[in-house]
């Protein structure tokens, strides 16, 4: 009966001369075994409803046991982030990104970091997913907008030094037909220049509808915002797509830092030929997952433009990272 449900919703909806292409997620509990009332029936099957959404939608998924604990952790985390928003739960962090050539700080990457009093302090693995398929991750990305852009301020009323800061944006987000528009009025608002902020888009979603994502990245660049493809490597975009792209930056995805010191030869290659398309285009480089002094002597012999890691610093409190700045100017 599903397997029929889903066949026929595949096929589409005819109505007022449009084709309506639904994706329904269908989930399936059995009496008696999954429960003896019509409560609990619903119950176990809107969590297998959840499971069939996780594993990528368009599917029926049957009741097990273990999907009451996860769909109640999913309930919980939720609620957490809506709660979050409201009561000022959220943090922003700041990776420094350092140039290649001469050590100095080239900016930072922005991550949010929700401790909730009940969840305690949430990893992204937990929490991101989450608010993608509930789309709190939309307004969860304007408060991390608006609170770089506040720290920006900061940073500058104190005498540091102009800072560009990353900003990962969702496949979420990215479907937001006024996306640009609101994240211009929030840098305006702010009184941030918009050549301060750097959206990263992760290469598999840029890919998932290319010809968008060009028009998306020109039409951020032409507001004066900055676009990098984050996780380089790991999708399948080719030279003909970056040549559309257009973009400022590439992430070389840790993957590849790893095989620096993991593959040798290859591993080097590999890292060797992304930094010579990329400089061929005249985009820069960032090595992400610096961990090892072998991975960073490497990564400035084969000319990388910029890196970040824990080996040359962790994600720092605002005004850590400060503290940071205001350390580089004085030693400078």
């Amino acid at each position: 009966m599903a397997d029929a449900v889903l066949e026929w919703m595949r096929k589409g909806i005819d109505t007022a001369n449009q084709t309506l292409q639904i994706m329904p997620s269908i989930g399936i509990a059995l009496y008696p075994q999954d429960g003896d009332s019509v409560d609990e029936l619903l119950k176990h099957a809107d969590a297998a409803m959840y499971e069939a959404k996780r594993g990528g939608r368009s599917a029926y998924c049957f009741f097990e046991a273990h999907m009451n604990e996860a769909g109640m952790r999913t309930l919980k985390i939720q609620s957490a982030l809506h709660e979050a928003l409201d009561r000022g739960y959220f943090s922003l962090h700041f990776q420094p990104k350092f140039r290649g050539d001469s050590g100095d700080v080239a900016g930072a990457e922005a991550l949010i970091r929700p401790n909730h009093p009940e969840l305690g302090a949430l990893v992204p693995m937990d929490f991101i997913p989450v608010a993608e398929r509930s789309g709190q991750i939309v307004q969860i990305g304007y408060w991390v907008l608006r609170e770089t852009c506040r720290q920006i301020r900061n940073w500058e009323a104190c005498g540091l030094p102009s800072t560009k800061v990353a900003i990962n944006l969702s496949p979420r987000q990215m479907a937001q037909p006024d996306l640009i528009e609101k994240m211009l009025e929030i840098v305006h608002s702010e009184n941030v220049d918009c050549s301060q902020i750097m959206f990263e888009i992760t290469e598999s979603v840029a890919m998932q509808d290319a010809a968008r994502t060009t028009d998306m990245i020109r039409e951020f660049q032409n507001s004066g915002f900055e676009i990098s493809i984050d996780d380089f490597g790991t999708g399948y975009s080719s030279r003909a797509y970056l040549q559309r792209f257009r973009v400022k930056q590439l992430k070389i995805d840790r993957f590849f830092t790893n095989g620096l010191d993991a593959h040798g030869h290859e591993g080097s290659a590999i890292v060797q030929a992304i930094i010579a398309l990329a400089h061929s285009l005249e985009m820069d480089v960032v090595a992400e997952g610096v961990e090892t002094v072998s991975q960073l002597d490497k990564l400035k012999d084969l000319q990388c433009d910029e890196m970040q890691g824990f080996l040359l610093g962790k994600p720092l409190t605002a005004d850590a990272f400060s503290e940071l700045l205001h350390d580089r100017m004085t030693a400078a």
